[in-house]
């Protein structure tokens, strides 16, 4: 249930949400002083492993994380909590500019197109946080929104009826 929505978030801010927003990221070469822009990473759960470098790897700045946190099932309608970690680079004080933008056009999306895959449904809910500490040029902050999730219908005993 929540891999499924969280392939699709995945899929709708590739698609939808992240094409025409480039976002401030560093440099490959600490030498280049040029501000580069990047449309944001999608990442699901965590960042891949440090490794190598590898030309063909996406950034990691800026990015967004897509994780489930919690969830439950009701009677009437289960739910899932997502947390979004959102991370970019800037090397001054408005770097964190960059993630409400960020932040900004994910909730004006699922304001405006709550459904995703015909079974998931956006409640509405964000819950966001800007970090105190920041591992500056790097920026981060956390934000969590909630799905409910269209409940199978109850066909044990159907034949019978």
């Amino acid at each position: 249930m929540s891999n499924l929505l969280i392939d699709a978030i995945k899929s709708r801010l590739e698609k939808e949400i992240c094409p025409n927003l480039l976002i401030q990221g560093p440099s490959e070469d600490e030498r280049d002083t040029d501000v580069k822009l990047y449309v944001p990473t999608i990442f699901k759960g965590f960042l891949p492993p440090k490794s190598a470098p590898d030309p063909n790897k996406p950034p990691e700045f800026p990015h967004i994380i897509i994780r489930p946190t919690e969830g439950g099932m009701q009677p009437d309608m289960d739910t899932v909590r997502v947390k979004f970690l959102i991370g970019g680079f800037c090397e001054d004080p408005t770097g964190y500019e960059w993630l409400m933008i960020v932040l900004g056009r994910m909730a004006k999306d699922f304001q405006e197109n709550p459904v995703l895959d015909m079974q998931y449904e956006f409640q509405n809910d964000i819950h966001w946080k800007l970090f105190d500490d920041q591992p500056f040029p790097f920026w981060v902050m956390e934000a969590i929104g909630s799905w409910s999730v269209i409940k199978p219908q109850n066909t044990q005993f159907q034949d019978d009826l």
